[in-house]
């Protein structure tokens, strides 16, 4: 399916909207992407719009908007669910949209019990807070392979006239007149108070003429390096060796050896008594019989069966190995099935695990749950017929 569904919004997974699998919502309620999974029993159990959902469609459309059902009623939508609704234009069923569905119809009519049609829309809108879809980009995905997809605009047909969205004034809470103001005189500038200029004595002039002597820096005499100062080390003096007596070390005799035969030869040695054989087959077979429910875990019995084919060719056990390998290649169909039912219905179980969500989950996956048990549990009678014959 190449359409996905609006990152960042919710992701609804209803039990009570026949064969609506998942939807979101965005703005005001309206419907982003929906998605379904059609089977035989859902077809012609829907129902019809009313005079209601017609005042629906015009006052979140345009003036001779219709509404218009996402997944028809001859598949199982309703017309009185929001969430199956849309503001249409009548424009819209000339084109692809109608042709579309009605050979979805055609081939539902005809399809076995556990086929099912999958379908998914994605609605695009002209604004974040509009309500009437402008685009609807959909796809079939029929039972014969067929993949019917389509994209088609929403337009408002001629002598239509979308309802302008109303104004509202914001009333004023108080009412100013307005009030002249007289431009004042600037007032004139005040004069400024003259400053008689002062004329120099001659003593004053005098003084300002003698210049201060210039400073004169004599270098520093260079000082002499201080001289370095040798200290001797004191020799050693020389010391006579000292020689220590030690007295010779005396070794505890050793202990005679042993007899090398303590028992004679021709009386045999003691050996270990071993269990009857009755308790090793006891415990071999409690063993066995929990190791072979490891095999009913999908994956991580197929990994058991693997290792134990590559132990018995190892062994050079060739009955066992063709034994073993035979029980891997049903696990390994049976896990097939198992990551199938995962990959197509795990989101059921992605949000929350209740009562509901698994028996949705179970409901869905049917076909590839009865599979998978048929597998594992024929996986078993051959690995218990096969114990009995050897």
């Amino acid at each position: 399916m190449s359409i996905k569904s609006v990152k960042g919004l919710r992701l609804y997974y209803p039990t009570d909207k026949g064969p609506i699998d998942t939807y979101q919502l965005g703005h005001d309620g309206r419907v982003e992407y929906l998605a379904a999974e059609i089977g035989v029993d859902h077809l012609d159990k829907g129902n019809d719009t009313n005079d209601e959902w017609v005042k629906w469609a015009k006052t979140r459309g345009t003036s001779t908007d219709e509404p218009g059902l996402i997944l028809s009623s001859r598949l199982g939508g309703s017309g009185t669910d929001k969430t199956n609704l849309f503001p249409k234009s009548p424009l819209l069923d000339k084109t692809l949209w109608k042709e579309h569905e009605q050979a979805a119809v055609e081939e539902a009519s005809d399809m076995r019990k556990w086929k099912k049609i999958k379908f998914a829309i994605k609605l695009e809108y002209p604004s974040d807070d509009s309500t009437r879809p402008s685009a609807l980009e959909y796809q079939y995905d029929l039972p014969s392979g067929t993949v019917l997809y389509g994209k088609v605009k929403n337009e408002a047909a001629a002598g239509e006239v979308e309802p302008e969205e109303e104004e509202y004034e914001e009333e004023e809470e108080e009412e100013y007149e307005e009030e002249e103001i007289e431009e004042e005189e600037p007032a004139p500038a005040e004069e400024a108070p003259k400053v008689e200029a002062v004329t120099p004595t001659p003593v004053q002039a005098e003084v300002s003429k003698v210049e201060p002597p210039p400073l004169t820096v004599e270098p520093a005499s260079p000082s002499p390096p201080p001289e370095p100062v040798i200290v001797e080390k004191p020799k050693p003096t020389p010391t006579e060796p000292t020689y220590q007596y030690r007295s010779p070390i005396h070794e505890p005799p050793k202990a005679a050896s042993p007899a090398r035969d303590e028992h004679p030869r021709n009386e045999p040695s003691p050996k270990k008594a071993k269990p009857s054989k009755e308790k090793i087959d006891v415990q071999e077979r409690s063993i066995i019989t929990k190791s072979d429910l490891i095999e009913l875990i999908p994956v991580i019995g197929s990994c058991k069966l693997a290792l134990e084919t590559a132990q018995a060719a190892y062994n050079g056990d060739g009955k066992l190995a063709l034994r073993k390998a035979v029980q891997c290649s049903i696990s390994l169909v049976a896990d097939f099935y198992f990551g199938r039912a995962i990959a197509r219905h795990g989101q059921i179980l992605a949000k929350q695990v209740t009562e509901q969500t698994i028996v949705r989950f179970v409901s869905k996956a049917e076909n590839q749950i009865i599979i998978v048990s048929t597998f594992k549990a024929g996986n078993q009678l051959l690995n218990t017929l096969s114990r009995m014959l050897s």
